[in-house]
């Protein structure tokens, strides 16, 4: 296990992606009430089922990680757009070899296509991780699924599940084609490193190592993994009113 201080920091990093993740749950609800205060009641149920869609989604396991993702690759897929859209694209010479054979503008299409791959796996881990739980657990009424479970579930899938296993070699492929565009477009002529091909190549390694160091925290550090809250569903009753019966 990690070091005491280690596993207190860590609770505390994680806990505030969580709360983080939970705020637009926590407007909505507020957002709610104050619609039911001015009358407005298809605005609170639209608010409350906003509220309650956030919430669920903020307490399953890994939501902190589905949002990083989102954030980095959208970021990502702007860059490459604007990469694209350069006057001055073609103007860009990749180094003799390699990197003139592809060239900048093949090098940012296969960056868009893994930061597309690394938006749909996201919220494909996590919704494996949670069918896992579930299967495990098999919640009946409100329950608290621990923490320790949740990590077990996690472990599971991150071992055994085939896309985990293709995503680990997409990841590695990605990571290798940023550092060639890096160096491609450090290296080549009328690049502009500092500009949108610069940031397409840096988020792709970035996103690389912050994945890493997620799933190394996650798989090692028990503190990493949160408890789960599990509640009943509602059942809602129609009345019929008099004038129907």
């Amino acid at each position: 296990k990690a070091p005491l201080w280690i596993r207190r920091a860590m609770i505390y990093v994680f806990n505030c992606f969580r709360d983080l993740c939970a705020l637009p749950g926590r407007a909505c609800a507020g957002c709610g009430k104050l619609c039911l205060e001015v009358g407005c009641q298809p605005c609170q149920v639209l608010c409350n089922h906003v509220s309650s869609f956030c919430r669920t989604f903020a307490d399953k396991p890994l939501s902190s990680f589905v949002i990083i993702t989102m954030a980095l690759s959208i970021t990502e897929l702007y860059y490459c757009a604007l990469t694209l859209l350069e006057p001055d694209l073609e103007q860009c010479s990749m180094p003799p070899g390699l990197g003139r054979m592809v060239g900048l503008t093949n090098w940012i299409y296969l960056q868009m296509a893994f930061a597309c791959a690394n938006l749909l796996f996201a919220p494909y881990f996590q919704s494996m991780v949670w069918q896992k739980l579930m299967l495990d657990v098999q919640p009946v009424g409100d329950m608290r699924i621990p923490a320790a479970k949740v990590q077990e579930s996690f472990r599971h899938v991150f071992l055994h599940d085939l896309g985990v296993l293709f995503y680990f070699f997409a990841l590695v492929a990605s990571f290798i084609w940023s550092t060639l565009g890096s160096t491609w477009v450090n290296e080549g002529d009328f690049c502009n490193p500092r500009g949108y091909p610069g940031w397409s190549y840096w988020l792709g390694l970035s996103f690389f190592w912050i994945a890493l160091l997620y799933s190394a925290l996650w798989y090692c550090c028990d503190c990493c993994a949160s408890s789960v809250s599990i509640q009943a569903p509602v059942v809602m009753a129609y009345v019929v009113p008099d004038d129907e019966q």
